[in-house]
């Protein structure tokens, strides 16, 4: 997980990333560049997974954020051959 050097990002949301398997990097200082890529990961996950799924509560968003983040990982082809024909019409 991408963040930047925000005083929000203390100990806690460091810590619940860990516990979530994800690694939090911080982005590097005087790079604001980096912020943008942190952005639209965050703009995109809110769009394709909690603006359609409402989570319980903290084990279920960790679960859902570990299944998006195994469905990003899995390279296009795979996900192509997944699909089936009505699917794509």
């Amino acid at each position: 997980m991408l963040f930047d050097h925000d005083s929000t990002f203390d100990g806690h949301v460091t810590g619940f990333m860990k516990a979530t398997g994800l690694d939090p990097t911080r982005t590097g200082i005087q790079a604001p560049w980096q912020n943008g890529i942190a952005e639209r990961w965050v703009r995109s996950c809110r769009r394709e997974l909690l603006d359609s799924i409402i989570a319980l509560n903290e084990r279920h968003l960790s679960r859902l954020i570990r299944a998006y983040v195994a469905y990003l990982l899995t390279p296009v082809s795979t996900k192509l051959s997944q699909l089936r024909c009505r699917d794509i019409l």
